[in-house]
């Protein structure tokens, strides 16, 4: 540097060059600036490849058990790459490998955010795997065996039915995002290995009438007509929460002219679903205080999940006063339980056999599988269901 002071172009080049990669230095060595306690061993960033595996996200009521903090900033996201690769014996190749998939997801504009970040996070940690057992180097060439040899991992280390078959299909997912693979992967049932099949708790997550009333008092009290209008929709049309908060003024007018409402749930499947007079009513009352275009339940200056956030803490914190049973707590999705079997109920006395109506009520919830649909039919009785099959 001169004598005078003065820092010339070339030179303050130079060491702007020498501040990025001081920079990236202390995001590699998970050194992250201002928090140099977080780098000598708290490993509460990231989770651990053998120790804690998330459980699978839950659809009921937005909560975030068994699930790690989002990791937003790239010093977060590299520290925490750092903590997770300390339990890895072949380090380098789990880079390579995780590099290679973060191309695949760079690029990725499939599913919600929440199915994004928990398949993401699975195949982290199967790179994870793939490293230390195999010693892979290239994502394009995991084959069958690979998938075998992770079952069997998944199972000796007591993983739930359910993690493991979404593992799988989250490693399939990005494997058809590859431009080249080596090998076809096999399906579940072509592995040679069994899986056990999920199981479901069979918990009756219903709300009494008692309840859903009282609810609703605490919401007119409050004037929260957006919360009134939610808790209809999932308890008379079994819509999901994100698909309530989704709905705008174009969805809402449709709505009132067919007697239905469409949504797009999850996967992508859109589904149509009767309304009563309790929801149209309701969507009339809420068209008139949202501007046109707007999402009925979103404020203009608020983001869509943190709207939902705040109805969950609002259903939270007045269950206690109005929960009849002690066990499980009521959530907003315990609706969609109440409206499958209320309307399960309601089909069986209109004369429809148990099977269609299981069917039906199946096509309404916007799920395939009978027992996915078995879950939100625990309340009823085995009398009721006996002769389903």
């Amino acid at each position: 540097m001169p004598s005078d002071g003065r820092v010339y172009p070339h030179t303050a080049l130079v060491l702007t060059w020498f501040q990025l990669k001081k920079r990236q230095r202390f995001a590699v060595h998970g050194s992250l600036p201002g928090n140099a306690s977080a780098a000598r061993g708290s490993e509460a960033i990231a989770p651990r490849l053998q120790e804690d595996f998330p459980g699978d996200p839950a659809e009921t009521d937005g909560s975030a058990k068994g699930r790690t903090v989002p990791i937003r900033t790239t010093y977060e996201r590299k520290g925490a790459l750092y903590y997770m690769t300390r339990s890895i014996q072949n380090k380098g190749l789990y880079l390579a490998l995780v590099s290679q998939l973060n191309k695949l997801a760079r690029h990725n504009r499939q599913g919600s955010f929440r199915t994004k970040d928990r398949y993401y996070e699975a195949c982290k940690r199967f790179c994870g795997y793939l490293a230390d057992e195999y010693h892979l180097q290239k994502l394009s060439n995991i084959s069958g065996k690979h998938l075998v040899g992770y079952v069997l991992y998944l199972q000796e280390h007591r993983k739930s039915a359910s993690t493991i078959k979404t593992d799988l299909a989250a490693i399939r997912f990005f494997h058809d995002k590859m431009s080249n693979p080596k090998y076809a992967l096999p399906t579940n049932s072509e592995l040679g290995v069994e899986l056990e099949r999920r199981r479901f708790g069979g918990v009756d997550r219903t709300w009494s009438t008692e309840e859903f009333n009282h609810m609703l008092g605490k919401a007119l009290a409050a004037e929260r007509w957006d919360y009134i209008l939610a808790l209809y929709l999932a308890r008379y049309a079994g819509l999901r929460i994100h698909e309530c908060f989704r709905m705008d003024t174009a969805a809402a007018e449709q709505a009132l002219r067919e007697q239905a409402v469409t949504v797009k749930g999850k996967g992508g499947k859109i589904r149509t679903v009767p309304i009563n007079e309790q929801i149209a009513i309701a969507l009339r009352r809420q068209l008139v205080r949202t501007p046109r275009g707007n999402k009925l339940l979103v404020p203009d200056d608020m983001p869509t999940d943190q709207a939902i956030h705040r109805l969950q803490l609002f259903i939270a914190a007045h269950r206690s006063s109005i929960q009849v049973k002690s066990d499980p707590p009521l959530t907003f999705h315990g609706l969609r339980h109440t409206f499958a079997a209320e309307k399960y109920e309601e089909l069986m006395d209109k004369g429809m056999g148990a099977l269609d109506a299981h069917f039906t009520v199946s096509r309404l919830l916007g799920h395939e599988r009978a027992d996915v649909t078995n879950v939100y039919l625990a309340s009823l009785s085995a009398k009721d269901m006996k002769d389903k099959h």
